[in-house]
Order: C-alpha cells, then structure tokens, then sequence
C-alpha cells in the first residue's frame, strides 16, 4: 500500500510567497504577488556603481551595513516583505 504525502494548497498569498523557490524574483505588495524579469545590464551596471559608492561612505563613517543583493526585508510590524536592489541599516535604527 503506498502512503500519498498530501499537501493542502495555500490558503494565502504569504503563503504562495513563501513556497517560491529561492531566488525568485517576486515580491508580495499590498496583498499582490508581483513577478519581476531579470535586471538588465545597465541596472546592474547602475547597482554596482551605487553600491560600491554608498558602501564605502557608511563604513567610512560608520553609519551602518549595506547590502546590495536582493533579499526579503520585513518593514516594521508589516508582514508584507519587498525585495530592494539596495540596502542600508542604520546603526541608530538598528543598533547594528
């Protein structure tokens, strides 16, 4: 006799959200699920340039941490996560 693992379907979005594989580029706004295409070049062209200016400005004085990958970010008590391309945490924000 074979044993099924069944899996209910998802109930909520956050919950479709949360069963894309890694990497996806998505992301939930306002209850919305939003596929995004690759970046292009000129973007991350642009990114790169950004990122290495702001990076060296906030270690130089240390203001904080930046990140400039896309990664799920929790704002406040908001369940909806957003992906940005860059980021900072602030060392008074954040007591990093």
């Amino acid at each position: 006799m074979r044993h099924h693992n069944f899996h209910p379907p998802p109930r909520t979005i956050m919950e479709v959200y949360r069963m894309l594989p890694e990497g996806t580029l998505a992301e939930l706004i306002d209850g919305i699920l939003y596929m995004s295409p690759a970046p292009t070049t000129k973007h991350q062209k642009t990114l790169r340039n950004l990122s290495f200016a702001i990076h060296e400005y906030v270690r130089d004085n240390k203001l904080g941490e930046t990140l400039f990958s896309a990664c799920d970010v929790f704002w406040m008590n908001i369940l909806m996560p957003f992906n940005p391309t860059l980021s900072l945490f602030s060392v008074k924000i954040f007591q990093l």
